[in-house]
């Protein structure tokens, strides 16, 4: 590793040849770049950056790491409304965009712009003793790139550790027992998710809205104790198959099965009171289905659905 840079002031002979070469059309900050120049290739630190420098890449990059963990966290949690691949594509763009704006950045914190802005920022001082009291201490960039990409690394290593398997998150509600909040997205998606009867010893008895909402697995058990399906529960599950509501459940909600292409199977208990709106709709592979006489059913719950409704 390079030891750090001790600077010192331009020799004479480049200041003649500096002031030699000034031309009419020549600005003050044309001369200031220049100065800046020769004072950079006399002391050879081309590849160097100050203190100053390097904390403002450490801190972009921190805030960098930051915001594509809490995107991270979001897309897993709430698993956005397109295909699998396609969100995927979407996320992956949304960090390598990010990630080339942060590169430009950090590419724009060169020692020969951060020494003209302090020159500029101190019209009073010496022009030597500004530049070698910015640029002595300074160290080379490479040797601060791992601290630059390290928040990085890690903002991707935790997600991938967080979300390398699914989870489901449980919020305890007012029915006496626990509701599934969230199920996570993961880098190694299961295809069949069982909800367990009881958390916490509390029954497990209501699906919130959007919980398992375009996700990719193909069966699903539910739990005995279970009474509320919310709206949007299992939208866009398009390679669910079948799927076994359990004694108790009253109403089925507004687009809990829509968009479920692949199912072809549903029981309906005896206790459902309800069927809402579009709750099976665009279900293109459910040609049949059995549902208590009692039942209402709303007049869109199969709309674009080749479903034919058998009362029993």
């Amino acid at each position: 590793m390079k030891e750090p840079v001790i600077a010192n002031a331009l020799d004479e002979a480049a200041k003649r040849e500096i002031l030699n070469n000034v031309s009419d059309t020549m600005t003050k900050e044309d001369l200031l770049a220049r100065y800046v120049d020769s004072f950079i290739k006399q002391n050879g630190i081309e590849n160097y950056e100050t203190r100053e420098i390097s904390l403002r890449k450490a801190i972009a990059s921190v805030v960098l790491g930051i915001v594509l963990f809490l995107e991270i966290c979001w897309f897993m949690l709430y698993h956005p409304a397109f295909s699998e691949l396609s969100a995927k594509l979407v996320l992956l763009a949304v960090i390598l965009i990010e990630t080339a704006i942060c590169l430009f950045f950090l590419q724009g914190q060169s020692m020969r712009a951060y020494l003209i802005r302090e020159v500029i920022r101190r019209p009073d001082d010496s022009i030597d003793n500004i530049l070698i009291s910015q640029v002595s201490g300074s160290r080379s960039r490479f040797a601060n790139l791992v601290r630059v990409l390290l928040p990085l690394f890690l903002a991707l290593a935790a997600s991938a550790i967080l979300f390398f398997k699914p989870h489901m998150i449980f919020e305890k509600n007012d029915m006496g027992g626990y509701s599934v909040r969230y199920y996570t997205a993961s880098l190694m998606p299961e295809q069949t998710v069982v909800v367990p009867e009881t958390h916490n010893g509390l029954p497990v008895n209501e699906i919130r809205g959007n919980v398992f909402q375009w996700l990719g697995f193909t069966e699903i058990t539910l739990p005995s104790g279970l009474t509320q399906i919310r709206a949007s529960s299992f939208e866009g599950c398009k390679n669910l198959r079948s799927i076994d509501i359990p004694y108790g459940v009253t109403r089925i909600a507004a687009h809990a099965f829509c968009d479920c292409a692949s199912l072809q199977y549903v029981n309906v208990p005896a206790t459902v009171e309800e069927i809402r709106s579009s709750a099976f709709r665009r279900c293109y592979h459910l040609f049949e289905i059995k549902i208590p006489a009692r039942t209402v059913v709303n007049e869109k719950a199969f709309k674009e659905s080749p479903t034919r409704i058998i009362r029993y």
